[in-house]
């Protein structure tokens, strides 16, 4: 049975402003979100400008000039890449409109001019939140630069090969030319120009049989010398190449995927599950990625993705959930790959090697579903804090079928003994069932050295 929601005066429905949609919101939901959604960002964007001139506390304007800053950032690199744009739903759909909601909170608060218990307390607990609201628009940009980064890695690696193959550099040789650096002041500013050497320079700088100083030349008599002279060698060395890490250790493995298509306000929607185990018993894998596919009952490609799993520890199994949006047609499959590690060798990371050497799954306690609520709290038994989490809903049918799933993402998560965090979200009744199953999982680039 189901126990009865709690009632909620101001200050809950304020500090339910904290972390989402209120009782009588209307919050953008993701699976609503628009191809026009970097202009509704704008329109954000300019509707926190004109909240700051308003604010009157110093630190609430940096706060947010801040969170302006980050976000200004978001969108340019949207712009710049618009098929990225599925990877910011929930800044769109809810860290945006989050953070309007509580600046029109604050602002109307602040200009009452009334120190009342519950006004300024509202204020307050606002003000604590902006600080963590700034951590998840930096997540949001670092997320967006995850696969340029991947990228790069991969062209200076293509470009090395190349270089080697071409014998423009070997193994273990560093080619360096050398420079010379003239100053050359202009007014307050000193710059430094670099002038390579002509080809004559670089000719006449080779030494020859013809050019070798008399002090530096070693005649027949020395040589004979040398030779006499020369050590028998005791032992002969074996020379081994060493083993590879991407030799050693394998790939992560999917240990099982589920998932279904959800037909809401005319779109397909994939909703899926993705459980990745390591394998390997002494080493953790640091950013492996498993490709998405999505087709029609003709095997075209009607939408495709990567997802990133950051760090998964020795033997851990690690979840990925979501959802994807797909098309006006009903697909037919869903495709999970784990692809190929890039730059392996700095990929496989010894526990000695991470902030972390151990990790523990963080738990949800006290959970109770009310309406379409849940409310719980997490709980975090390592020894250290955790910046961000993620808490996974999964629905299925009476016979066991996976419906669908949808999260909470919060933080930061105190560390053992200092404290839970409690957290409540809503259910997306077009999945809901009475059968649940509750994850988490962590952001795990924060415990990489």
């Amino acid at each position: 049975m189901l126990e009865k929601e709690p009632k909620t005066g101001f200050m809950t429905r304020v500090i339910n402003a904290l972390v989402g949609k209120g009782e009588n919101d209307s919050v953008q939901r993701a699976d609503e979100i628009k191809p026009s959604q970097v202009d509704q960002g704008k329109e954000s964007l300019n509707a926190l400008k004109v909240v700051r001139s308003k604010i009157k506390n110093h630190k609430v304007i940096a706060k947010t000039s801040g969170i302006i800053a980050i976000t200004i950032k978001i969108l340019n690199k949207l712009e710049r890449n618009p098929e990225m744009l599925d990877q910011s739903q929930r800044l769109f759909a809810y860290i945006l409109p989050t953070t309007q909601k509580l600046l029109d909170e604050y602002q109307y608060m602040e200009e009452q001019g009334v120190e009342g218990a519950n006004i300024v307390g509202a204020m307050r607990k606002i003000e604590d939140k902006l600080e963590l609201l700034i951590p998840a628009y930096e997540q949001q940009l670092d997320q967006l630069f995850s696969q340029t980064t991947l990228d790069l890695e991969t062209d200076i690696e293509v470009m090395e090969k190349v270089l080697k193959t071409e014998g423009l550099i070997q193994d273990g040789f560093s080619m360096k030319v050398s420079e010379h650096v003239e100053e050359v002041v202009k007014g307050d500013e000193v710059e430094h120009s670099v002038s390579l050497p002509n080809k004559k320079q670089l000719v006449d700088s080779i030494e020859t049989p013809e050019n070798i100083p008399p002090e530096r030349k070693i005649s027949e008599v020395d040589v004979e010398k040398l030779a006499e002279n020369k050590p028998t060698p005791t032992a002969t060395i074996p020379v081994t190449t060493p083993v590879k890490k991407a030799e050693m250790y394998k790939l992560p493995v999917i240990l099982s995927s589920e998932y279904n298509f959800v037909y809401y306000r005319g779109k397909y929607y994939t909703h899926y599950a993705l459980f990745l185990k390591n394998p390997n018993e002494d080493v953790a894998i640091h950013h492996s990625n498993v490709q998405i596919t999505v087709r029609a009952s003709d095997g075209r490609v009607l939408y495709t993705n990567k997802k990133l799993f950051s760090l998964l520890y020795p033997g851990q199994t690690d979840l990925e959930c979501g959802k994807m949006i797909t098309t006006d047609e009903l697909p037919e499959t869903v495709e999970f790959t784990v692809l190929p590690l890039r730059s392996p060798e700095d990929r496989f990371k010894k526990p000695s090697e991470l902030k972390a050497t151990t990790y523990q799954p963080i738990t949800v306690e006290n959970g109770y579903l009310s309406d379409r609520k849940f409310h719980g709290e997490v709980v975090n038994p390592n020894e250290y804090e955790i910046k961000f989490f993620t808490v996974y809903f999964l629905f299925r049918d009476e016979n066991k079928k996976f419906i669908g799933t949808c999260d909470k993402f919060t933080g930061p998560l105190p560390a053992k003994g200092e404290g839970t965090v409690p957290f409540w979200t809503f259910m997306s009744e077009e999945i809901m069932t009475e059968h649940l199953e509750i994850y988490t999982s962590i952001s795990w680039k924060y415990l990489v050295k």
